[in-house]
């Protein structure tokens, strides 16, 4: 199953999907716990907008991540596998494993070890 197509909305206490998407009632994807009027107030309100901002990014977060795969992966090709990947900084490298983990696990699908 895909998530609800981005871009997300945060407003007041809640995530909603894109008005183009689907009826804004029933929109409705997250209620961020601190926000919600007369609910549980166990988090700072500026902790509870950032993780409210930080949600309503998930899916534009998403697409780059797999923007950025994809063109590491063509790089790879491009790159006949050997010569230009030695002269790359490790943390490039790094970070594009990092990248592929969160996409997997944003799709819920096993991690890059579970795999091998």
């Amino acid at each position: 199953m895909k998530h609800t197509p981005g871009p997300w909305r945060f407003v007041g206490y809640m995530i909603h999907g894109s008005e183009e998407q689907e009826p804004i009632y029933s929109s409705h994807i997250a209620s961020i716990i601190g926000m919600i009027p007369r609910g549980p107030q166990n988090i700072p309100k500026a902790q509870a907008v950032a993780n409210g901002r930080l949600i309503e990014a998930a899916p534009e977060m998403l697409d780059a991540l797999q923007k950025f795969d994809r063109c590491m992966s063509l790089m790879n090709e491009a790159a006949n596998h050997e010569a230009l990947w030695h002269q790359l900084p490790p943390e490039l490298l790094a970070a594009w494993y990092e990248a592929r983990q969160v996409v997997k696990a944003a799709k819920g699908k096993q991690s890059l070890e579970e795999e091998a």
